[in-house]
């Protein structure tokens, strides 16, 4: 009985720490990845320069691997385009426009965006009006 248990139990010993060794823990890119594209973000609030606006009422966010896509984003969220992480901690993303957005803070339900935004966006007297740093909250 010796015999056949000690051959068995090494060949377990080896299964099974070959499996272990092959299983990594995910990367912040994996992890953010997979929390921006699991389902579409809706706009909770928005502030620029610390200061609420309702400029993006009814904003909507969806991201793919690679790619995303807005409704209501004005000219600081073009309608669709590309987009990377430029860090290995995942908390940048560089669209396709240049323009670099900060993953401020990210879970499965909410989502803080921020970005410098420098070009005018509205005619007439208010041109400057969303011109600054905008802070996105979206939520699921």
């Amino acid at each position: 009985m010796k015999i056949i248990f000690l051959p068995l139990a090494i060949l377990a010993f080896f299964t099974f720490s070959r499996c272990s060794s092959n299983k990594s823990d995910p990367t912040a890119k994996e992890i953010n990845t997979g929390i921006l594209t699991s389902k579409g973000w809706t706009i909770q609030s928005v502030m620029i320069d610390n200061a609420s606006s309702s400029s993006f009422s009814g904003l909507t966010l969806s991201f793919t691997t690679t790619t995303y896509i807005t409704t209501n984003g004005k000219m600081v969220w073009p309608t669709n385009g590309t987009w990377v992480f430029t860090d290995p901690n995942a908390k940048t993303i560089l669209r396709d426009d240049q323009v670099k957005v900060s993953l401020d803070e990210i879970t499965d339900n909410k989502l803080v965006l921020s970005l410098d935004w420098a070009k005018p966006t509205l005619g007439g007297g208010r041109t400057n009006s969303v011109v600054g740093r905008h802070v996105f909250t979206f939520t699921r």
